[in-house]
């Protein structure tokens, strides 16, 4: 997600590991671009969630009251290679 962009966030959806280079290129920039999402391509199931993505965008003074939290899913059916046993 573009965070600079306030009307709505624009969100750009990159296929990892096709596009590893373009995700990393856009996660250098940390006070722009943030990770929102990611799917797990064989069901779409969501398997991270990020929250607070846009703390720095509030009118007013940023008083770290809302700290960003992540969720992430590891069972067996996420992890790469999670079919082999």
């Amino acid at each position: 997600m573009d965070v600079a962009c306030t009307a709505g966030g624009k969100i750009t959806q990159l296929n990892a590991l096709e596009e590893l280079y373009d995700i990393a290129a856009l996660l250098r920039d940390n006070e722009r671009f943030v990770v929102e999402l990611i799917h797990y391509r064989e069901t779409g199931d969501i398997t991270v969630s990020v929250s607070a993505t846009r703390l720095h965008s509030i009118a007013g003074d940023y008083t770290r009251k809302d700290e960003p939290v992540m969720l992430v899913r590891v069972q067996g059916g996420f992890l790469l290679g999670s079919d082999v046993e």
